[in-house]
């Protein structure tokens, strides 16, 4: 059981930590990532650290379970931290390839596109944007928008 008192300073610390240290060997997540700062963390991993801030002591990860509905992601998502369903490596490609014709898209139309593309601003973005963004979302199960952690990703593998 997750003790109760880990807090957003504990998970903040331990975030940090994985920032420093990098992801342990063999502690990556298998299906999920917590989304902070636009870099996807292993959950379990994040409240095993937390709890060493909190609690004097790691948690061993095989004394708790991650997923949805678990203690695990209710801390988290309860000190207000995004949970996204990781996208499988064999998809990464196709994702990043989908985006990009998304954002030709936009820019054939005229679109001024800012930092993402919820930052769109033009008429057309409901008519022509909108769809390929809600096709691309239902596709993946998650926002194109996270495409920074798309090529985070493609980077990893191919070092």
């Amino acid at each position: 059981m997750i003790p109760s008192n880990i807090k957003l300073e504990h998970i903040e610390s331990a975030i940090k930590e994985i920032d420093d240290k990098g992801i342990r060997k063999g502690r990556h997540s298998s299906t999920y990532d917590v989304i902070y700062n636009d870099n996807a963390y292993p959950p379990k991993l994040i409240v095993s650290i937390a709890n060493r801030f909190a609690n004097g002591e790691e948690l061993d990860p095989n004394l708790f379970n991650g997923g949805i509905g678990t203690d695990c992601f209710n801390i988290l998502e309860k000190n207000g931290f995004k949970i996204e369903k990781k996208m499988q490596n064999n998809n990464i490609k196709d994702a990043i390839l989908e985006i990009i014709e998304i954002n030709k898209i936009v820019s054939k139309n005229g679109m001024h596109l800012l930092n993402t593309l919820s930052e769109v601003k033009a008429a057309p973005y409901s008519k022509l944007i909108k769809p390929l963004r809600k096709s691309f979302t239902e596709k993946y199960g998650l926002s194109p928008n996270l495409l920074k952690i798309y090529l985070k990703k493609v980077l990893m593998i191919l070092n």
